[in-house]
């Protein structure tokens, strides 16, 4: 790639962006059509790797690009049969459905007959049955109905976990629940 009539060699580019957050591998890939064409859909898939470890990230994604039914439902498989616990006190534990919540927003089909194979509890089928009962017809009006729904606390604007052996690190990090 030639940059101020600068010759730079593909792997170094490669390393470069590699190396870069993920806001910064977004700028970095509208340098130009070259890049925007080389990098645009490793941007997109870093979805996967967000899927349960990073929400804020996790979201952007879904607020940047568009997923096909498959995606979404491979997406579902992955948050549904890997649930995280978080913690609002020592006695009381929840799953983390805010990656589950994104893609019930986005059309994901809790009755399909995979996703329905994979649930392996129980109280996550009516949590899903249940969230999938609060969606509306716009992001506001699901989370308002989500508020009013106490089997859904993980997910109300009021909650903050306290523990999770899960969250320590990014806990460290970000030291901010990041609500839906």
């Amino acid at each position: 790639m030639e940059l101020n009539k600068i010759y730079i060699q593909d792997d170094i580019i490669d390393y470069i962006f590699n190396n870069l957050f993920y806001e910064d591998m977004i700028t970095f890939s509208q340098i130009n059509k070259y890049t925007y064409k080389k990098y645009k859909d490793s941007i997109k898939f870093k979805v996967y790797e967000f899927l349960n470890n990073d929400y804020k990230l996790y979201k952007e994604c879904f607020k940047r690009y568009k997923y096909d039914e498959m995606q979404i439902k491979t997406m579902g498989l992955i948050a549904i049969s890997e649930p995280i616990s978080i913690w609002a006190t020592s006695l009381s534990g929840y799953y983390d459905l805010r990656y589950i919540f994104e893609l019930i927003i986005v059309g994901l089909d809790i009755n399909d007959t995979d996703i329905v194979n994979i649930n392996k509890g129980l109280n996550l089928r009516i949590i899903l049955s249940t969230l999938n009962g609060c969606k509306s017809f716009n992001r506001f009006e699901t989370i308002e109905n989500i508020n009013r729904e106490p089997s859904l606390r993980s997910l109300h604007m009021l909650f903050n976990p306290t523990q999770s052996l899960h969250l320590q690190d990014r806990i460290k990090k970000n030291r901010i629940w990041i609500h839906i």
